[in-house]
């Protein structure tokens, strides 16, 4: 069978040109891929870079900076893109078109930037660019590693230029060092004489100090003297003031004295003739309570009559009313009991002509009784306001007599006994008084409460007399109506009733009569007492009038001789004071003259101790000041030599401004780009050409059947030794087209044969399984190798998806396999190893299912695949 399949293959020269081609599908694919993309990273200078410069420049110590242009200068030369110096507006159109892939702007300020350095704000040098990542974002990377590098360049160059600017600065200090050492020799020969001088100080300044104490004890003495005199005079002073306010005090009291006194006397005459109309009043005020308390009695006798009657009366209402029940058979007691009512009324109207008598002579003994009283209580009230001015003035008299009587004079003395007797004797005549006035107000509303009440009373007992009369004329009228009365049952039961609600309203109302009589008798009670202690009270204040008239005409004529002796006192008073001020002055003076010497003295005594002290320490430290100076001039020696032998090349600047250099050792060599990505697109190339040859190629069609491996071999026979070619193939026109190197090329070869007859194999197996179906599927197959197989960029950031189906794909290992024969890295056995594996595996599977399907064939089965092709999928 693989004679008569080469024999067929020959004979179709169609079909050998589709294989010709399929196996150019590698070196097609993956060569102008790579192509594309062979060494973009060698190819930057082509990539074009807007440049615009703003910079205005900058002074620094005494330097003009350019730093913008030294930029400019730099990119010009550098040749790492193609920098294109332009202004803002056409890198900014330039940019939005595609013709720019970045925009450098070097601000107005990025000189002056620079020269903040050494101030105490430092502003850094910002350096703007502006990219678009539409446009292509690879080209985006690619100017921001530029950049990266420019930036560091330049970062480079201000160190630099800082450096160099420190070293001029060193050389200055230097200098100034060798001066500062010159400076300091010179001091060590100052010290030698001031340590002269300063011992002959210390000597000086403890006699100062000695002559300063004595100075200080004596104004200390001084001061206190001077005190001590001012303290004396000032109390002296102060005795005086004292008399004479208390002199003018005096005359001005005595006027005030002399005055009230003139008041009192009018007041103790007002007072006399008050007392008379008050015993009057009393006198009229004691026979109307005896009359009061008389007309209350006979008002509860009359209250009394009236409840027993409304009694009576309610009791035969009740019983009219329980016999108008069975009047019917009972008439004769119904006339027992209207007699009964008929006495009960008679006896009612005699109690109420009672009762209204006494309510009668009540209320006009109530009427005079409070007349009177209202009378007396105004008279009381003006009695006690006048008692209380007197009283006030008697006091305020009193004590400043005492105040006066403090001094020793005999003669205040025996003024300020009398006027104490006097202010004894008119408070109990003022307390006498006020008992008076507060009992009066209490008198008079009770009496106007009973005069209210009677009066009430009074009005109510003509309708109780009707009452008693309607009473009287019904009880007679029913006497005479007993004949007919059984006619008139109805009416009788309904007047019955009336008779009894009237009886109840009769006694509620005497009974309250009873309880008003009852409140009348206790306040007339009230008003009795209160007018005996009235009189007693208006005998004490007849009593204390007299003493007070009496006592009152003394008293003025001791106030006219109180006002003599002031008199006298004050022209004395006034002669002592009139050289108090140049006294006070003089002694103020002294005062303060004493106390600024003393403290002066006391500031002197300190300040020379002070001295004395500072010069005993400087004398002390002037040999440790000699030993530092000494020492700060061999220091400023070696300083200055060491930074003298220092170097300050441009080679030390440059040091300075790049002092780490990297150096980079790689295990593996790729060469450029294009050989980092050749592993993944020649894994791509092969197996999309073995995609290709299944689809194309009669992988089922027979002649002469056999035996299933025959079959399988016939097929086997032409794939194999395609898949080979196809992959010596590719290596071969990368080498020659693109410069494809591999560091061992022949294991590069070996592994593009073993992947590409790998692939092959498994499009065989899936081919011959499933048909077209089984290419779509390797089609899919290929699109999940190209995310899970990490061949652009590292699994570890590659996402979630492409980690969990690297394994599992064919192209993961072949890829891996290819770098490490394109890089020479490690060896890639295990890669190999599963590339074997998927060759055999898929072989042995192809064979076992050519087997399978020859024996069905024989036997003119129908299998999976004759209904595929029925379908149109084979």
């Amino acid at each position: 069978m693989i004679r008569e399949e080469w024999k067929r293959l020959i004979h179709n020269p169609l079909l050998i040109v589709v294989i010709a081609a399929i196996m150019l599908i590698p070196s097609i694919y993956a060569g102008f891929f790579l192509a594309s993309m062979w060494d973009p990273y060698g190819e930057l200078d082509k990539l074009p870079v807007a440049v615009v410069n703003l910079d205005k420049g900058a002074e620094y110590n005494g330097k003009e900076l350019h730093i913008g242009d030294d930029l400019v200068d730099n990119l010009r030369e550098d040749g790492s893109l193609d920098f294109r110096f332009t202004d803002a507006s056409d890198a900014e159109s330039g940019l939005r078109a595609g013709t720019y892939y970045m925009v450098v702007t070097i601000p107005e300020d990025f000189s002056y930037r620079a020269s903040t350095v050494t101030t105490e704000d430092p502003e850094k040098m910002e350096l703007l660019y502006e990219t678009d990542p539409a446009t292509n974002y690879v080209a985006m990377k690619l100017s921001e590693s530029a950049m990266t590098k420019i930036e560091m360049s330049l970062q480079q160059k201000v160190s630099e230029t800082y450096a160099e600017t420190m070293f001029e600065q060193f050389g200055v200090i230097c200098d100034g060092m060798y001066d500062a050492a010159d400076g300091a020799g010179q001091l060590l020969d100052g010290e030698s004489r001031l340590n002269d001088g300063a011992v002959a100080l210390n000597d000086g300044a403890a006699e100062l100090n000695s002559g300063a104490a004595a100075l200080s004890n004596g104004t200390d003495d001084l001061y206190h003297g001077a005190f001590a005199l001012n303290d004396g005079i000032h109390r002296y002073l102060d005795g005086a003031d004292e008399l004479n306010s208390g002199i003018r005090t005096l005359d001005a009291a005595i006027g005030t004295l002399s005055t009230g006194a003139s008041d009192l006397n009018n007041g103790a005459v007002a007072l006399s003739n008050g007392t008379a109309a008050l015993s009057t009043g009393a006198s009229s005020l004691s026979a109307g309570t005896a009359t009061l308390y008389a007309g209350t009695s006979d008002l509860a006798s009359g209250t009394a009559a009236l409840s027993d009657g409304a009694s009576t009366l309610a009791a035969g209402a009740g019983d009219l009313s329980n016999g108008l029940n069975t009047i019917t058979d009972n008439i004769p007691a119904l006339t027992d009991g209207i007699n009964a009512l008929d006495q009960g009324a008679s006896n009612l109207s005699a109690g109420i002509d009672t009762y209204t008598t006494g309510v009668s002579a009540a209320y006009s003994g109530a009427s005079q009784v409070s007349s009177g009283l209202n009378e007396l209580n105004n008279a009381t009230s003006d009695l006690a306001a006048g008692s209380q001015n007197i009283n006030a003035s008697i006091v305020q008299i009193d004590q400043y007599v005492q105040s006066m009587a403090a001094t020793g004079d005999p003669y205040w003395v025996q003024l300020a006994a009398y006027t104490s007797s006097l202010v004894t004797g008119y408070g109990q005549l003022n307390d006498g008084i006020s008992a008076v006035n507060a009992n009066v107000p209490v008198l008079a509303a009770g009496a106007d409460q009973v005069t209210a009440g009677l009066g009430q009373l009074d009005s109510s007992s003509s309708a109780l007399t009707s009452g008693a009369s309607s009473l009287a004329s019904g009880a007679s009228a029913l006497n005479a109506s007993v004949p007919a009365l059984s006619d008139g049952l109805e009416s009788a039961a309904q007047g019955a009733e009336a008779l009894s609600q009237g009886a109840n309203d009769l006694a509620a109302g005497a009974s309250a009569a009873a309880d008003g009589a009852s409140q009348v008798n206790e306040g007339a009670q009230s008003v009795s007492q209160g007018a005996a202690a009235l009189a007693d009270g208006i005998d004490q204040v007849d009593q204390g009038a007299g003493a007070l008239a009496s006592g009152t005409n003394t008293f003025v004529n001791g106030v006219a001789q109180v006002r003599n002796g002031a008199d006298r006192l004050y022209s004395g008073s006034t002669e002592l004071t009139g050289n108090n001020t140049a006294l006070i002055n003089g002694a103020d003076a002294l005062t303060e003259g004493a106390a600024t010497l003393n403290t002066g003295a006391g500031d002197l005594l300190d300040g020379t101790q002070q001295l004395a002290d500072g010069t005993s320490e400087l004398v002390d430290s002037l040999p440790a000041l000699s030993d530092g100076t000494g020492e700060l001039q061999s220091g400023l020696l070696d300083g200055a030599a060491e930074i003298e032998s220092a170097s300050m090349t441009s080679d030390n600047a440059s040091m300075m401004s790049d002092p780490v250099e990297t150096n980079e050792t790689r295990i593996t060599e790729v060469a450029d780009n294009g050989h980092a990505m050749a592993a993944y697109m020649m894994s791509v190339g092969l197996w999309v050409a073995s995609l290709a040859f299944c689809l194309m190629y009669p992988l089922t069609k027979h002649d002469n059947l056999s035996g299933g491996f025959a079959w399988w071999l016939s097929k086997a026979s032409v794939i194999y030794p395609m898949a080979i070619l196809q992959a010596v193939l590719l290596v071969m026109i990368l080498h020659v087209r693109l410069g494809f190197e591999p560091i061992r090329f022949a294991g590069t070869v070996a592994v593009a044969c073993l992947a590409s007859m790998a692939f092959m194999s498994l499009m065989y197996f899936f081919n011959v399984l499933l048909g077209k179906v089984g290419s779509f599927l390797m089609l899919i197959f290929m699109v999940l190798q190209l995310a899970g197989s990490a061949g652009t960029y590292p699994l570890e950031i590659s996402g979630p998806l492409a980690q969990a189906l690297n394994r599992f794909m064919p192209f993961t290992y072949t890829v891996t396999a290819f770098r490490s024969t394109i890089g020479g890295g490690e060896e890639c056995s295990k890669c190999i190893a599963i590339l074997l594996s998927i060759l055999i595996v898929s072989s042995i599977l192809t064979i076992v299912l050519f087997m399978i399907r020859g024996k069905e064939e024989q036997l003119g089965k129908k299998n999976l695949y004759n209904f595929m092709e029925e379908h149109g999928f084979a």
